[in-house]
């Protein structure tokens, strides 16, 4: 026995509407968990760096276009320009040296390294004027250097000196390979989602 279904126009069209609005939102809410997934990613990352400014600084947009949905992560510190302030006594005069650091250059260095390069100061026979963390590894280097180990807010002036480069973290290579392989899994539940709705 053959039974043919008849589905009027009207209805076809009521159908295929909701189902594209069904896959709309279902791509929105995917695109924004993976987004979500991405942000908090890069955030434990950075705190466990012991970046914990810059890991609050993360955050993400999520819109819908006219495929589907698009979402951006990024770091607002990009905007931002942060100061590194050192004080410190010499000759009986105080002194106070404040260093602008670009955002967006500072989350590229971390991103992607640096080599190492010398730094002089801009002005001929300047001094540069180095605040020191008195970290037991700078201890031993400074040591190695010299017979006074720094202690912590001490500053050290040079005319110049060597910087040892900066190791590339790779966080965000790591975050987008992380969500590439998690989000044919979330698809396939978006899948899942639609045809359970329709």
């Amino acid at each position: 026995m053959n039974v043919k279904a008849v589905i009027s126009e009207p209805d076809a069209a009521a159908f295929l509407a909701a189902f594209e609005r069904a896959v709309s939102l279902e791509a929105f809410k995917l695109v924004d968990l993976l987004a979500e997934r991405a942000e908090s990613q890069m955030r434990d990352f950075e705190d466990r760096l012991g970046h914990h400014v810059l890991s609050g600084l993360w955050t993400h947009d999520t819109v819908e276009t006219a495929d589907g949905a698009m979402a951006e992560v990024w770091s607002t510190a990009e905007q931002v320009t942060f100061f590194n302030r050192t004080t410190s006594a010499r000759d009986g005069r105080v002194k106070s040296s404040v260093y602008p650091i670009d955002g967006k250059r500072l989350l590229a260095i971390l991103e992607g390294g640096a080599s190492e390069h010398g730094i002089a100061p801009r002005k001929p026979g300047g001094i540069l004027t180095i605040p020191l963390r008195g970290t037991e590894e700078l201890r031993r280097e400074m040591r190695h250097r010299g017979p006074a180990a720094p202690e912590p807010g001490d500053t050290s002036f040079r005319k110049a000196v060597d910087h040892p480069g900066v190791h590339a973290n790779e966080n965000l290579a790591t975050v987008a390979l992380m969500i590439e392989q998690a989000a044919a899994s979330y698809a396939d539940n978006a899948g899942d989602a639609i045809g359970g709705d329709l």
